[in-house]
């Protein structure tokens, strides 16, 4: 048999290509990175100032107070035995099969900006989700768990709920039984990745959970970011790499000693001798990987976030614009929960810039809208407690 001599042939000549291919990139990093932050300092001194706090804090009260009627509108319309959904043209519950996703996104947010009785309500359904300690996407979908589903649940750990730590043991005890698996599905839909296998382990070390609890497979991660980088698309593969990415940087900012076991870092650790675990070409490969989101898609505002994060550059200033863009958005109406004829896409975030325009001129179907909840939350709606304060005791109303 040839076979075998000839599947080795090609993984070693994709594996050398591939060795290029980082090696040209590493090399041309602090160019890019540098090229970057001119773009962005540019970009902010193309703005005019005007009482830059006073506005930023209006803003971030109307975008809350967009949030309570949105999260109104899901409690009473788009949820399915407490799991958002969407709604079809019959006005019955579609997009079953994403749910844990969205649900965790929505508690996150809602957690983010204190939103306390709506959080604790959403994480209850979520819990009470699950199979025994199987995660589900949904009660009522039959579809085997994703990889994508897991960075759901790691999302809404962020939030540090209540039992997060028992049920998080739990998980990584599933997953060990399951050797490696998250669900039934084949390889490609529930093995856990190196780069999903890792956020699992920063999960893992962020709860201080015992080392000889890991399952093997975290044991053997290694963050891959850069790898989808370089080979991204539009669509819901892109979100997947800015979730990632999100959490990673999440994870850097809550804790010490922080090693995303990243190629760029150890290849900086091997060459300069390098003690510290997140290195300078570690931070550069972020900014990369933000600047390389943001350039396929410019007006997707997770992703701008996301590139003035890394670099630091998320100023007052900077969130004023993204939240004024956000509010200004026909794609979420100030009334109502958005529909197919403001956008194509349930989820802005991880579609094509395409299905960003309405599809059609019947509103027809009907939409969550926990995009909104997500971006309000990342740019700081329901910081200030006083503003929580008045939507408590003015209240909402509701579009019938």
């Amino acid at each position: 048999m040839r076979i075998r001599p000839v599947i080795f042939n090609i993984s070693l000549a994709a594996g050398v290509l591939l060795s290029v291919v980082m090696v040209l990139v590493i090399a041309n990093l602090s160019r890019i990175i540098n090229e970057q932050h001119a773009r962005l300092i540019s970009m902010n001194d193309s703005h005019e100032v005007l009482s830059m706090e006073d506005n930023l804090a209006r803003l971030r009260r109307e975008a809350l107070t967009r949030t309570v009627l949105y999260d109104e509108l899901i409690k009473r319309d788009m949820l399915l035995d407490g799991m958002v959904v969407n709604l079809n043209a019959s006005r019955r519950p579609e997009g079953e099969c994403d749910s844990l996703l969205f649900s965790s996104l929505r508690y996150y947010a809602l957690a983010s900006m204190g939103l306390k009785e709506r959080a604790t309500e959403a994480w209850a359904s979520i819990k009470a989700s699950r199979d025994g300690a199987q995660w589900l996407r949904h009660p009522r979908c039959s579809k085997s768990l994703s990889r994508d589903m897991i960075m759901g649940v790691l999302v809404a750990l962020k939030a540090n709920p209540e039992n997060g730590t028992v049920l998080f043991r739990t998980m990584l005890s599933e997953i060990d039984r399951r050797g490696g698996f998250v669900g039934d599905g084949p390889f490609y839909v529930s093995w856990l990745s190196p780069g999903i296998a890792g956020l699992l382990r920063m999960e893992a070390e962020r709860r201080h959970v015992p080392f000889e609890e890991w399952p093997w497979i975290l044991k053997q991660s290694f963050s891959s970011i850069e790898y989808d980088a370089m080979f991204l698309q539009e669509g819901y593969v892109s979100h997947l790499a800015a979730l990632d990415l999100w959490l990673e940087i999440k994870h850097s900012k809550s804790r010490e000693g922080f090693n995303p076991r990243s190629f760029f870092g150890a290849i900086e650790r091997l060459v300069t001798l390098e003690k510290s675990l997140d290195t300078s070409l570690d931070v550069q490969r972020r900014q990369w990987i933000s600047g390389r989101l943001r350039a396929l898609h410019p007006e997707n505002i997770f992703y701008r976030w996301l590139d003035h994060e890394t670099f630091g550059t998320l100023t007052n200033q900077n969130q004023e614009h993204l939240l004024a863009d956000l509010l200004s958005m026909s794609q979420f109406p100030m009334t109502r929960l958005p529909m197919n004829c403001d956008r194509r896409a349930d989820y802005l975030w991880q579609r094509r810039h395409a299905e960003f325009s309405g599809g059609t001129d019947l509103c027809t179907r009907t939409f969550s809208g926990v995009d909104f909840l997500w971006m309000a939350s990342l740019l700081g709606a329901g910081t200030d407690e006083q503003d929580r304060q008045d939507i408590s005791d003015g209240g909402v109303p509701v579009a019938h």
